[in-house]
């Protein structure tokens, strides 16, 4: 590549807002404290700048410089390998796509579940306008005592200019913020992000993605196992969960190479010598596409199924909810009108 190394961060920078203006989220690790996606990329260019005046090469520059938040150097450095463009951008895209997927299902619910919030509201408004007083008529003729059902329905329709009008000043606004969403698209959600990146399926990924750029560098077989089954030498970070027990804890962040049993089965078939006639590279590729199918299956089931359950508990309180308040009355009424005969 012919570019000066300013130009080099110039057109990395250009690429990334090129992605993020397609609406991708992308996560450069951007902390809260700039304001917009813009201000982050121009204050990294002028701290790297800074140091490329004096003199360093910029994957120099960007592998030393560690306060450089993870995902941006990480990226970078995937970036300006030979060939490494793609990657580079799939390691800003490809977690943000996962995890948004999760917070995507949770809003499509919560707008349905909105939606019947509020044709229930304008259901007990009608109920209240015009069935309640017709119901109370009816009790006023027979001289029958309001029962109980009856009694809180008028006691809310004599409120009702007060929570009515309370309800939509309220709601509206969270409502309106969730229809058209404040903040930048190409930042990475935060919901539920934490759970994925902890989750093992994704570090097997991250391994796999590390495996395939050391073979692209003809990097060694035995370099190749050692790096894969070691988190601390992984580009991305990576946390070994609780839940793992301590032995197999130990042996994945150990100084040696691990033995063949920490790795899963996808990556041992990928990192080992086997009878079939499938290229090292090609096996590589597979595994990782494997996984993240597989963590895209674990989040998308596990917040669909979730969200579907708490969207149809909360509706169908509401709908027996709004039921109720038309047919207690009316059996109260019958009852009444029985038991008369």
């Amino acid at each position: 590549m012919n570019d000066s190394p300013l130009q080099q961060l110039h057109r990395f920078h250009t690429e990334i807002v090129s992605v993020a203006s397609t609406g991708l989220p992308i996560d450069v690790g951007c902390p809260a404290e700039y304001e917009t996606f813009n201000a982050f990329l121009e204050s990294m260019a002028s701290r790297i700048g800074r140091q490329l005046a004096a003199g360093v090469d910029l994957a120099g520059v960007v592998a030393a410089d560690s306060t450089l938040p993870e995902a941006y150097r990480s990226a970078f450095l995937a970036w300006l390998e030979p060939e490494g463009q793609v990657q580079g951008f799939e390691r800003l895209v490809a977690m943000p796509l996962a995890t948004s997927k999760v917070r995507q299902q949770w809003e499509v619910n919560a707008s349905q579940l909105y939606l019947l919030l509020f044709l229930a509201y304008l259901a007990v408004l009608y109920i209240l306008s015009f069935t309640v007083p017709k119901f109370a008529a009816l009790n006023d003729q027979l001289q029958k005592p309001p029962g109980l059902a009856l009694q809180v329905l008028l006691v809310l329709r004599t409120w009702m200019p007060l929570w009515g009008t309370a309800i939509p000043v309220i709601l509206g606004p969270i409502g309106l913020r969730k229809l058209f969403r404040w903040g930048s698209a190409s930042r990475a959600p935060s919901w539920g992000k934490h759970r994925v990146s902890e989750s093992k399926l994704t570090r097997h990924i991250q391994q796999a993605l590390k495996a395939e750029r050391l073979l692209e560098r003809n990097a060694s077989h035995h370099e190749m196992q050692a790096t894969t089954a070691s988190p601390e030498n992984l580009d991305l970070p990576v946390q070994v969960s609780d839940a793992e027990p301590k032995e197999t804890a130990q042996a994945v962040v150990g100084n040696g190479p691990a033995p063949p049993a920490v790795l899963p089965p996808l990556l041992h078939w990928a990192t080992h010598p086997t009878s079939d006639s499938l290229p090292q590279n090609r096996k590589l590729e597979l595994a990782a596409a494997s996984y993240w199918r597989l963590v895209d299956f674990q989040t998308s089931g596990v917040s669909l199924r979730w969200s579907t359950i708490f969207a149809a508990v909360v509706g169908s309180l509401i709908v027996l909810t709004v039921a109720l308040a038309v047919f207690l009355p009316l059996f109260d009424f019958l009852l009444f009108v029985a038991e008369g005969n």
